[in-house]
């Protein structure tokens, strides 16, 4: 009977875990001091390097969220509440592709609202190839991976289009 009453309280402990998760980690304000003080391109690096699974730590918060995308596919509540921090995610990487775009560090011609959900979602997805495939799914390709992204919209200097993040 103490089993089956666990497990009915664990879906309402993955959401606390992943709330603070979420909270601590990845909200925009709240980024262990990497992003304080940057704008821009500098914030937007320092946001997706707190998301993708770079160590250990972030490796396991990686798989509370999977544990909790599983949740929240079964559970319209669970969905809503993870569309809010998506919607708070993109307000804040769109702002910071928007200064980025100010400072003349991103390209005029790109659609910065699709790029916005295509870079939310390659940040998602490294967290399950990581969990998936840890042994070829490293830091360093996702470091490269995220380069990549970024060079999609990225100025490079001396020119009109996208290029290599430096």
């Amino acid at each position: 009977m103490q089993e089956r009453g666990a497990a009915q309280h664990a879906p309402l402990l993955l959401l606390r875990v992943l709330e603070h998760t979420r909270g601590q980690r990845c909200h925009p304000d709240l980024l262990h001091g990497q992003a304080v003080g940057l704008s821009g391109l500098g914030a937007l690096v320092a946001f997706c390097r707190e998301v993708m699974p770079l160590d250990e730590e972030r490796l396991d918060e990686a798989r509370v969220v999977m544990a909790f995308s599983q949740e929240a596919a079964h559970d319209p509540a669970r969905a809503a509440h993870n569309n809010r921090y998506m919607h708070r995610w993109r307000d804040s990487v769109a702002g910071w592709v928007a200064e980025a775009r100010t400072a003349g560090d991103v390209a005029g011609h790109v659609d910065l609202a699709s790029w916005v959900d295509a870079l939310l979602a390659f940040l998602l997805g490294t967290q399950i190839t990581a969990v998936l495939d840890p042994a070829n799914v490293t830091p360093a390709h996702l470091e490269r991976q995220l380069t990549a992204q970024l060079a999609l919209v990225r100025v490079s200097a001396g020119s009109t289009g996208g290029g290599p993040v430096t």
